[in-house]
């Protein structure tokens, strides 16, 4: 008898913490991020505006660094009409929350890395590093480059 409640009870848990985490998956979050890049031989840094990404989405993808970085490498090679010499630097979209366990409130820790202010000090951290290497800084601007996030 006192078995039988165990598996009872384990197997509510087990419900109600799988449909906790369906809950926390279905909310819908913006993120963001920004694509950074620098040309060693010219000595220019290229960095974008700030670009928002969502996570958590029925319509979209995650939202991924490596797609922003993708993206961004693309139009840095239109717009300096080089396709070498460039080191990425892209940040944001919280990436790192994949290592994150999964039944834990670690997720949360890293979306809270990758709000607005966050990513606003993060971006601007990065310009004054290539100032301080003695880096030209191209910003590009949102009417260059937006950030395609991909459909389900």
């Amino acid at each position: 008898m006192k078995q039988a409640k165990g598996v009872i009870l384990f197997l509510a848990t087990t419900i109600m913490l799988g449909l906790n985490l369906q809950q926390a998956k279905s909310q819908e979050i913006t993120v963001y991020g920004y694509a950074a890049a620098y040309n060693t031989y010219e000595k220019i840094g290229y960095i974008s505006e700030l670009m928002p990404g969502i996570i958590n989405s029925k319509v979209y993808f995650d939202a991924a660094q490596n797609q922003l970085e993708n993206q961004f490498m693309t139009k840095i090679e239109q717009i300096s009409g080089k396709t070498y010499g460039f080191v990425k630097q892209t940040k944001g979209f919280c990436y790192d929350r994949i290592n994150a366990p999964i039944f834990s409130d670690e997720k949360d820790k890293f979306i809270a890395k990758c709000t607005r202010e966050v990513m606003t000090k993060k971006r601007a951290a990065q310009i004054e590093r290539y100032k301080k290497s003695n880096f030209k800084v191209r910003l590009v601007s949102a009417k260059e480059f937006q950030f395609k996030q991909p459909k389900r």
